[in-house]
Parts: structure tokens; sequence; C-alpha cells
């Protein structure tokens, strides 16, 4: 399980089940004669152990291994999360939320249901799924199995064809994990979801589902392989946190096509989408543009692709009503899936000796002039206001005769000498914040020196 209480951020765990049953008939504590098996079997959970109580004709069945996700959600600080029966548990704090029910309402979720059901979407929704599952098909982790989390899941479309990807590969053990807003969104995946997996032959199958926020993902640091978001608006930062290494981010966005004839029947003006923006932190491995076209043939279609999308609000509302008299339309749909992974970030050493001597070398020469002109007070003291003769008696003082110190071009950046007790009528002036590095071609010194260079590995892209 990959979820974390999203109050303190500590893992999450299964809330142990509790059951007392009525026994066949009155038995004593010491030999209670029943075995797990015996009792009535309460749904979704395992009976692991059975033990008695002092009172008459009672004894107390505590499962602790459901076969599938029926109890609560429970951290070390004792904050307990309730699951629906539907199966989905609600992580969405409510300071989280900007309405009183976030998110696609009942009618959106229905209408895309509807819509995506029918298979208008499906080339991309098959392209998407294999980008991921050729990725998870090179992994190499102990168990063999991929950890799949769908960003924005909505009605859960996309992530049940992810499912029938990896079935086909006849792939086991994957987990998939689904997140939205919306709690109606979320309740509609999670039914969805658990019919098809109980219908196909892939056996018992890690799926859940939480209403939650993809700002502040509920979710373990480094416990997926692969996210995706599709048309849902995703953290960068939450994503590169919970990414394992080596896993990817797939995002998906409209093209700059997309649903362009519907476009030009209810709006004025048209403008065309871009690929998103690459964010820092994460590198773009490939980008794909899908383009196809497809075809609407009756109104409900139609109504639903509207009421699915912001053409339900935005646009002309009298042009909208009149779709159907244009049917069968054909429309375009365009989209564009970007790769992203983490960032590849390798320190390289250019120097002969490592960087932190020389920053070592110049602290200690600073720190050794600094102590002789505070605890000594320059017993050869300057006598001059001359920069030449300053340095020379500097290196008298110090010891570092065999270095040769520049003096300062002017007064104005004077550095070493400030520190010195010069002749009263020399002014003293504040210390800038200068290097006394005395190797042209060394390197400045840093917090980290060891990790001063950097380079960044960035890959090819083609735009298919």
């Amino acid at each position: 399980m990959i979820w974390i209480c999203p109050k303190c951020r500590t893992e999450l765990v299964s809330a142990e089940f509790v059951a007392i049953v009525p026994a066949p008939s009155p038995v004593a504590t010491d030999d209670l004669g029943l075995s797990p098996t015996e009792l009535s079997p309460i749904d979704g959970l395992e009976m692991v152990s059975v033990e008695a109580i002092p009172v008459e004709t009672v004894v107390t069945a505590v499962p602790t291994k459901p076969a599938a996700p029926t109890s609560g959600l429970i951290c070390a600080n004792k904050h307990s999360y309730d699951r629906a029966r539907q199966g989905y548990v609600h992580l969405l704090l409510a300071n989280q939320k900007h309405s009183r029910e976030p998110g696609d309402n009942s009618a959106m979720i229905q209408a895309r249901h509807a819509f995506l059901h029918q298979g208008f979407y499906q080339p991309m929704a098959e392209f998407l799924a294999s980008l991921m599952v050729d990725h998870c098909d090179h992994l190499e982790p102990s168990d063999g199995s991929a950890t799949f989390l769908d960003l924005g899941c909505g009605e859960g479309y996309y992530l049940e064809q992810l499912f029938r990807a990896t079935t086909e590969r006849q792939r086991s053990g994957d987990a998939f994990y689904g997140v939205d807003i919306s709690k109606p969104a979320v309740k509609k995946a999670a039914v969805g979801f658990k019919q098809l997996t109980a219908s196909s032959a892939a056996g018992s199958v890690c799926a859940d589902f939480a209403v939650a926020s993809t700002v502040n993902l509920p979710v373990a640091d480094n416990s997926v392989d692969c996210c995706f978001s599709v048309f849902s608006p995703a953290n960068s930062q939450e994503v590169q946190r919970v990414l394992k290494p080596g896993g990817i981010w797939l995002r998906v966005s409209p093209g700059p096509d997309h649903l362009r004839q519907l476009k030009n029947m209810i709006y004025d003006t048209v403008n065309t989408h871009q690929a998103p923006e690459i964010e820092t932190g994460v590198e773009l491995l490939e980008e794909h543009q899908v383009s196809f076209e497809f075809e609407l043939t009756s109104a409900a279609a139609a109504n639903n692709l509207l009421a699915m999308t912001p053409f339900n609000w935005h646009g002309n509302s009298e042009a909208k009503s009149k779709l159907s008299e244009h049917l069968p339309l054909t429309m375009q749909a365009d989209f564009y899936i970007q790769k992203l992974a983490l960032h590849e970030i390798v320190a390289e050493q250019t120097l002969a000796e490592p960087i932190v001597d020389h920053a070592e070398q110049d602290l200690s020469k600073q720190s050794e002039i600094h102590a002789l002109s505070k605890s000594q007070k320059l017993d050869a003291r300057l006598e001059t206001n001359e920069p030449q003769q300053a340095a020379a008696s500097l290196e008298k003082v110090t010891g570092l005769a065999e270095e040769t110190i520049e003096p300062p071009a002017s007064r104005e950046n004077i550095d070493l000498w400030s520190k010195a007790e010069i002749t009263p009528e020399v002014k003293r002036e504040a210390k800038p914040e200068t290097d006394i590095t005395t190797d042209a071609t060394a390197p400045p010194v840093h917090k980290n020196a060891q990790f001063n260079i950097y380079k960044t590995v960035k890959k090819n892209v083609d735009r298919d």
C-alpha cells in the first residue's frame, strides 16, 4: 500500500477488524474446539484466528489479512480513515477543499463514462498503456511487479485500459492506484475496476482508490514506478517525490487540433493548445503527438462530449443546442503525450586534485592570517601605506613567504590589510566579500566544493 496520512504524513495501514460472533454451543475458555472456517464468514475478510473470552457462548474472530481493501486505514498517530462500501478511502482534508463538493459532479462523470466507453479515445488510451507497460517490462524489481498511479483518475477509464494491457502481456503482481478530488468520480472508478478485475482471469489484483488532492498527494516517497495524468492538473514537485528512481511520468494534454471542428462551431475565436513546458527537476525523454478522427453519429454522444468538457460552461449556447442538427459530425482528436523522468545530475571532476583540497587550503590560509592579525597584533607593525611593503610585512608575520600574495589594486578593494593595524593616518575600509584565492585557476570556494561542477544529462527529443 502506498497511502500515507494526509495529516501527519506517516504510513497508513489497514485497521484491525474484530468481529464478535455467537458460538454454536457453550464452550469453555480453555477448550474452544473451533476453527476459523467453522464460523460464519464475513464478506471480504479472511478469518485467521479464534479465541474465547469469559462470556457465555461468545467467541472473538480477528481477521488480519483482508483479501480485498474493505477495512479502514489508520496511522501510527491514530488518525483513522473509513473505507466506503464501494471500496475507496477518503483522504481529502477539509482545508484542501475549495468548495463543498470539489471536482467533477455526477452528471459530468456519467457523461464521460458513457463517452469514453464507446471507444472514441481508444487509440490514445491503448498507446498510453503500451508506453507504460513497455517501460515497466524493462524494470528489474525483485518481485517483477510495478506500481501505477493515475493522477486525476476520474471514473477510471484509463486505469482500466492499463489493466487490460498488463493482462495481455501476462504480467502479474502489478498494483493499480487512482486519486481524484471528485468523490463521485472515485466512487465510479472503484466500482468499475472491481467489476473488471472480478471478471478477468488475473486472480487477486492489488488496486485501491482515494479521494485526494493531486497537489498534496497522500502517497509515500519513492513508491511509484509510473505516474500518469490525462487532462488533469498535477503537481510536478509531488510527482518527483513519489516516483521511484527510474520511474516515469506520462502526461497527456490536448494538441493544437483537438476537437477543432467543435470549437469552430461554438467559439468566435479558437485558441490552439501548446505542449506544456518542462518543469524544473524533470527531463523530457520522449514526446508523441497522437492524432486521429472519430465520428459522432448520435445526439447522445454529442451531448456527452459537451457535458464532460469545459465546453459545458463556455461557448455559444445556441450553437451547442443545435449541434445534433449537424450529425453525423467528423471530429479530430489530437493529443500530446510527454514521457518525463527525474533529472540525472552527474558531478564531473575536471581538476587533477580534488576541488575540496583547494577550498581547505584557501580557508586555512585565511584563518591563519586572521588569527595572527588578532593574537600577535602584527608585531612587525606596518609603518607604511604602500601596498607592496604592506604585503612584504604580512609575508614575514604569517610565514607564507613562499606564496606570493597579490596586493589590492586600490584601497576600496582592500581585504587582508583591513585586518592589520595600519598607521592612524590610514582610514580603515569596510571589508568587501572578495575571494583571497592566490591561484587564478583554482575554483571558488563553495559550501559543497566537491560538487562544484555539474552536468545535466539530456536526451534528444524527436517529435513524432
